[in-house]
């Protein structure tokens, strides 16, 4: 190696010379000591999935390729529930931790089950109501505190986010089962009997 080196930089014509021999060598065996960790499971998170943040062992936590794998959680659920139930056609107010109570609070404007209506008089420029105006729907208020968890837990990312899924899908029914009807029989005091009324929300002294 060293005559090919000194000989290949005074002239290329000396590579002519030489002609490439190569054997088959026995395959070279490595053998690692155990106690070994197989790792089973789906492909890391893609960016548009929930994040996930794992208990690793501390020989993995330079391994951020193998964190949904393991224990850990999904953080983020009352966000995300409330980011599904703002986009609900009746959906006054959404609001997560409102006034401090953990969950997602929810403010809805519900119709009767057998409809109302009311006429609402047009307003001046000085304010003053004219006696045009317009028959509008007669809508109830109805408020939801939804003791949605901060975060999902599991053994891995798959079957966390199998259990953030099923959550989601359960607190976005909830409301739009409230969303449904107001009690017509009542006034709008009281609503049609429904899951949901666990999750009715109590006004606070």
């Amino acid at each position: 190696m060293e005559e090919w080196n000194d000989r290949a930089e005074e002239d290329e014509e000396y590579y002519k010379l030489y002609t490439r021999v190569t054997e088959d060598l026995p395959p070279v065996e490595y053998v690692y000591e155990g106690p070994y960790m197989p790792l089973v499971g789906r492909q890391p998170p893609h960016d548009s999935e929930p994040p996930w943040r794992a208990e690793l062992p501390h020989e993995l936590t330079q391994y951020p390729e193998y964190r949904h794998l393991f224990p850990g959680h999904i953080p983020g659920l009352r966000d995300a529930v409330a980011a599904q139930l703002k986009e609900m056609r009746r959906a006054q107010y959404v609001f997560v931790n409102y006034q401090d109570t953990p969950g997602v609070y929810v403010s809805l404007k519900v119709p009767f089950d057998e409809p109302r209506t009311h006429f609402v008089a047009d307003t001046g420029r000085n304010g003053r109501l004219k006696k045009s105006g317009r028959t509008v729907p007669t809508l109830v208020d109805r408020r939801l505190q939804l003791p949605v968890p901060s975060a999902v837990y599991g053994p891995n990312y798959e079957t966390a986010l199998a259990d953030w899924k099923a959550q989601v899908d359960y607190w976005v029914a909830q409301v739009t089962e409230a969303n449904v009807a107001a009690c017509s029989a009542c006034g709008g005091h009281g609503f049609v009997p429904h899951g949901a009324l666990e999750h009715q929300a109590q006004p606070k002294p």
